[in-house]
């Protein structure tokens, strides 16, 4: 595992949920330690939108990295403005993996901000949650199965998609979408 550059997060101080950015970049540290692939020195900025409550994440820029985080998505599910650590490490654990991905040439990930569809965006979020649980961190699988599932159909063919693309172990893009 390579060592980080600077982890930055804004805000620095945080007045809607009861977050610490000094907890959140340590913790992110302790993420980024598990993952491999990722360049040594990297800097990254965690950007925190408190003003939402909902789990989205995307990758703003990849040269400076910057991570686009809002609140629901580091939110402890059973207590609505305070930080869970294990929801937050598992999203870490997801965009860095993300991270990887497009930084792997070999990957063959869309450019930056792409898919815009949602199903392959899914579809990509299964697999980087799937890795992310090899690596030791807790997810609720049958949240990202119905997820999978609201784009994909409801059908055995859909579950077993979802179970192959949960598995892959070093996917490329064609592997996750099922393109050649």
């Amino acid at each position: 595992m390579s060592e980080l550059g600077n982890v930055t997060v804004e805000p620095t101080q945080f007045d809607k949920v009861e977050y610490d950015a000094g907890t959140i970049a340590a913790l992110f540290r302790e993420v980024a330690a598990k993952i491999d692939g990722i360049a040594p020195g990297t800097d990254i900025h965690l950007e925190i939108d408190q003003e939402e409550p909902t789990p989205r994440v995307s990758i703003r820029s990849l040269d400076p990295v910057v991570f686009h985080i809002e609140s629901g998505a580091l939110e402890e599910t059973k207590q609505p403005r305070s930080f869970g650590p294990t929801q937050a490490s598992l999203t870490f654990a997801r965009l860095l993996i993300e991270l990887v991905d497009r930084t792997t040439p070999a990957f063959g990930s869309p450019e930056l901000g792409q898919p815009a569809d949602l199903a392959p965006k899914a579809a990509w979020e299964v697999s980087c949650i799937g890795r992310a649980t090899r690596l030791g961190f807790r997810a609720h699988k049958p949240r990202f199965l119905y997820n999978f599932r609201n784009r994909f159909g409801f059908s055995d063919a859909a579950d077993a998609e979802f179970e192959r693309i949960w598995s892959l172990e070093s996917p490329t893009w064609s592997d996750i979408v099922g393109s050649d």
